[in-house]
């Protein structure tokens, strides 16, 4: 049986969908990989500032005024 059908074309446009698939997935992977190290970072600077700028708030009582 002979048929008019040229089965690249039907190989190159399957390939096409996968690659448009894959970096699909790429370009999401790369979001998330930057997302996570963005609020990596950004929990790592607020935990430091809060550090470096507490004013000690365990030592109340000593600066308290007498009553």
């Amino acid at each position: 049986m002979k048929s008019n059908l040229d089965v690249s074309i039907f190989v190159d446009e399957l390939n096409a969908h996968i690659e448009a698939f894959q970096d699909a997935s790429d370009v999401a992977s790369h979001a998330l990989e930057n997302d996570v190290v963005f609020h990596a970072s950004f929990f790592i600077l607020v935990n430091d500032v809060l550090k470096d700028n507490s004013d000690h708030s365990d030592h109340s009582n000593e600066e308290s005024t007498p009553c």
